[in-house]
């Protein structure tokens, strides 16, 4: 009798599992309908391709920083030596010819007040003796209306060019440290600030005419080959774009920088403001600088810690290949591969795609 019913249990038992193996496979292929085939295979990834022989340049538009300042400029440099007492200019103000706009002093640790303010030792000094001279030449002339005889007159006429080279002397200290606009026009560049330190022949500002203007910016010597008189650029205010004509390009580098200066003449009258700071922009070729090598944007180049690499099409697949980058560019890259002719760089999308995934060519 136990063994009947143990028999039929085990009967019931296996009936149940077969039963809820049959609702499990009923509901998986019921799901898998449901999410549209999720044992599907994977989708091919849409790429966007370029024949490497339409990667061995590339044109792009570079910018470049750059000041308008006036066609004609004069750079206003220190006469003497010592600190700058008073700077009574701002930049992209308009000056008047001759207006004061650096006091150059030096105290030299002497007590009082010369000439004009000064403080200076070489000024009072030179007060001294123009003062000394003052009173000899009206020394000389007394004597010279007392006794009218030539020894007298002579040694009137030379106190009295005693005095007037002690004047110049001290006129030309004067001039040395009241710096002065030789032009009217507009600052725009201010090199100076109250208390720095001068020294004789360096550039305090720059003045410039308003009649005509120029756009002033620089290059690097491998930018050199972008910018020849002639060409046509770019200018952008913020406000509007205003072409332009490079008019002269620099033979020298700047000493600090070691950039080159280049000036191109706006189409445009009134267009631009002396002493604003504008953008450039520049319509760049470049070329490879071997066979081997393609030009290609940055996102196309994987780097990895010993890997750097690209990925072509070929036969319906993405497929990794070395490459070697040369130099960089802005957002492009000069790359060395040893891809054969005809080969499809895959310049879109290749960071979706791993080496053997299936691509589709867009």
């Amino acid at each position: 009798m136990m063994r009947i019913i143990r028999e039929n249990r085990r009967k019931v038992f296996i009936s149940i599992f077969l039963l809820g193996l049959a609702i499990i496979l009923v509901s998986f292929r019921e799901g898998e309908k449901s999410l549209g085939g999720f044992v599907a295979e994977k989708q091919a990834v849409t790429v966007g391709v370029e024949k490497i022989e339409d990667l061995k340049e590339s044109r792009d538009r570079i910018k470049y920083p750059a000041v308008v300042a006036g066609d004609q400029e004069i750079n206003i440099m220190a006469g003497a030596g010592g600190t700058a007492a008073a700077v009574d200019f701002r930049l992209g103000d308009q000056v008047a010819r001759g207006k004061i706009l650096v006091r150059i002093d030096d105290p030299a640790g002497l007590v009082g007040i010369g000439k004009e303010g000064f403080a200076s030792g070489q000024i009072q000094q030179l007060e001294n003796a123009f003062k000394q001279a003052d009173e000899a030449y009206d020394q000389a002339k007394r004597n010279y209306d007392k006794d009218d005889t030539k020894d007298n007159k002579t040694a009137k006429d030379i106190a009295k060019l005693q005095k007037q080279n002690a004047q110049i002397a001290l006129d030309a200290a004067m001039d040395s440290r009241l710096v002065k606009a030789p032009i009217a026009g507009y600052v725009t560049a201010k090199n100076i600030a109250v208390g720095d330190s001068i020294s004789a022949g360096q550039i305090l500002a720059t003045v410039s005419r308003p009649e005509k203007i120029k756009i002033k910016f620089y290059v690097s010597q491998e930018e050199l080959a972008n910018v020849k008189a002639g060409d046509m650029v770019t200018v952008d205010n913020g406000d509007k774009e205003v072409r332009a004509k490079i008019a002269n390009v620099s033979i020298q580098a700047d000493a600090v920088t070691k950039r080159f200066l280049v000036e191109a003449v706006p189409s445009e009258v009134g267009a631009l403001a002396i002493g604003t700071v504008v953008d450039v922009f520049v319509d760049a070729r470049r070329e490879v600088s071997d066979d081997d090598s393609i030009i290609l944007p940055l996102s196309a180049v994987t780097v990895g810690q010993n890997e750097t690499y690209l990925f072509i099409a070929e036969d319906g697949q993405a497929k990794k290949n070395p490459a070697e980058i040369v130099k960089i560019f802005g957002e492009n890259a000069e790359v060395r591969t040893d891809l054969a002719a005809g080969s499809l760089v895959i310049i879109d999308g290749s960071r979706l795609v791993q080496d053997g995934n299936k691509i589709t060519i867009q």
